[in-house]
């Protein structure tokens, strides 16, 4: 029995980790389609250590309205683990901040902005590639990652077990 209790408090952060990165880039996929349908730009601000908020832009005056104000799970946040690389080519668009995304200062808060054809302008408003990390801090079997491809608005999820990003 202690067995089986040692082998699922190991798994269960990683577990964790891996729904909070599919919730991660589910809420990314919400912004961009809403800015596709609605044919407005939808801004997502990484804020704090693990709060991600989307909003609508108004058009010719109109107010901004909230898409939503989504927080990471309990002991998740923006993280980069010491000693884990950047994800495999073609995605690995660099790993030097948690939020890799051009922001002003390479500090949170950061926006980046889905624009109505799908792409992606990053936190200084052009198009660089950017990718988001997160996990339990030094935890590196918790390491998670979601890239974004600037010109296309491509979302892709990446795990890390511990010796390769999957």
């Amino acid at each position: 029995m202690v067995v089986v209790f040692e082998a699922y408090a190991n798994a269960y952060p990683a577990f964790r980790a891996t729904s909070a990165v599919n919730l991660l880039q589910a809420q990314l996929r919400q912004a961009r389609e809403v800015s596709i349908d609605q044919r407005r730009n939808v801004t997502v601000t990484f804020q704090g250590t693990s709060e991600l908020v989307a909003v609508i832009v108004g058009i010719n005056g109109a107010s901004n309205t909230t898409l939503y104000d989504y927080f990471l799970p309990e002991r998740l946040s923006y993280v980069l683990e010491t000693g884990v690389p950047d994800v495999p080519a073609p995605d690995n668009y660099g790993n030097s901040y948690a939020v890799s995304y051009a922001c002003p200062g390479n500090t949170l808060p950061c926006t980046i902005t889905f624009q109505s054809d799908g792409s992606v302008l990053d936190g200084s408003g052009g198009s660089t590639n950017g990718g988001i990390f997160i996990g339990i801090s030094g935890q590196t079997q918790t390491a998670r990652a979601v890239k974004i491809l600037s010109a296309t608005g491509r979302i892709k999820a990446w795990s890390y077990n511990g010796s390769a990003w999957h």
